[in-house]
């Protein structure tokens, strides 16, 4: 597989239990670099992390929206992927995400799996809904076919 001018960004605080296998999904995707933003983790989460890459940074402890910042800020490829330590990425699935980037008009693209189609739960719910209406506003926007959500106005 060729290498993607893609810069995986990980943030993770105390992942020791899931970055391996994060990080070994990530690599078999053939990302350009790995970039790791550490968040003031007290376990091995770094010592794991540097088996993979060097490119390894802290935000301090200051959060999410700082460390993605960090990440983005030390990315030097065109396109960022933010994969968050607990995720294991499919074979092929950072190639699949660039290629519909590339090929549509969207600023920016995001994926998840569904594991139970049949919404067990709330969040297996909500997680087909957000799909489900993304896919028709694309739809929408591609065809231009009118918004047909009623909106209210006081």
């Amino acid at each position: 597989m060729e290498t993607l001018p893609i810069s995986v960004i990980i943030i993770a605080k105390n992942a020791e239990e899931t970055m391996q296998d994060c990080l070994d999904s990530v690599r078999r995707n053939s990302p350009a670099e790995i970039i790791v933003v550490d968040g003031n983790s007290s376990d091995s989460t770094v010592e794991i992390a540097r088996g993979y890459t060097d490119r390894i940074c802290s935000d301090g402890g200051k959060g999410l929206a700082c460390a993605r910042q960090l990440g983005a800020e030390e990315a030097r490829q065109e396109y960022i992927a933010y994969v968050d330590s607990d995720v294991v990425l499919t074979e092929g699935a950072l190639a699949t995400m660039l290629a519909e980037f590339q090929s549509s008009e969207d600023i920016s693209i995001s994926a998840q799996a569904v594991l139970d189609i049949k919404h067990s739960n709330y969040w297996g719910w909500a997680s087909y809904q957000h799909t489900r209406y993304s896919k028709l506003r694309r739809h929408q926007q591609q065809h231009r076919l009118p918004n047909h959500r009623k909106r209210s106005t006081i």
